[in-house]
């Protein structure tokens, strides 16, 4: 199945050095019939933004924990921003080397 796209000059330009074929009648666009995830590579190592928020450098990961109900409770209360500053908690511990954040047996 064939994607169209509609690409800027710019993009056109850098999309033209990729073995991707372009068979579009319509002048502006691309049909895009494999290779799109070398098509997406491809934008990014060329620092073409596809929006959202930039990358970070040590993007977070999602985990799970067991707490006390009491304690889930009060951060909830806490407000809006709750869970960065319980994260933002936790790696301070951990960047400072607190025994009892990194200790198994604590």
């Amino acid at each position: 199945m064939a994607i169209n796209v509609k690409l800027s000059q710019g993009a056109q330009k850098l999309l033209e050095t990729l073995p991707i074929r372009n068979d579009d009648p319509n002048p502006g666009g691309v049909v895009v019939a494999r290779g799109q995830a070398e098509l997406n590579e491809f934008f990014l190592s060329h620092g073409v933004n596809r929006g959202g928020r930039p990358r970070a450098e040590d993007p977070r990961v999602n985990v799970s924990i067991r707490i006390p109900k009491s304690y889930a409770t009060k951060l909830r209360e806490s407000g809006p921003g709750w869970q960065t500053r319980m994260g933002d908690f936790l790696t301070r511990g951990v960047d400072r080397g607190d025994k009892r954040l990194l200790s198994a047996s604590a």
